[in-house]
């Protein structure tokens, strides 16, 4: 039998995830919630709190350049 072609390729295995608890401010966990609604609404289907930390904090340490630099430095 022939292999196709299609032209979504195989996707690549999800990240390792690793898991963490924290204590949020009361303020912080409402935001979460919100957002997730807001999310909701713009896109009609739910996000989870894990992805949207998640996506929270990989946007947060890529704008920090004071950070990115640091980690560039040698140990």
């Amino acid at each position: 039998m022939n292999a196709m072609a299609l032209k979504l390729k195989p996707l690549a295995p999800p990240p390792a995830e690793i898991k963490r608890s924290f204590k949020l401010k009361q303020s912080i966990a409402d935001s979460i919630d919100a957002y997730r609604a807001i999310y909701k609404t713009a896109y009609g289907q739910d996000i989870t709190d894990d992805a949207l930390v998640n996506e929270i904090l990989a946007d947060f340490f890529a704008r920090d350049k004071a950070f990115q630099k640091a980690r560039k430095k040698p140990k």
